[in-house]
């Protein structure tokens, strides 16, 4: 059950949001949605 929380704590604090994304223009989901935001306001 630990190991299990952990992996799913890396994924989605880390792997998910930080790593680059094809489809996010190669960028990352924070990064993108930073942008997206600059971009609205």
């Amino acid at each position: 059950r630990q190991t299990y929380q952990l992996v799913f704590e890396y994924i989605e604090t880390f792997y998910n949001t930080v790593r680059i994304h094809n489809h996010c223009g190669y960028m990352s989901p924070n990064n993108y949605e930073s942008e997206f935001f600059k971009c609205r306001s």
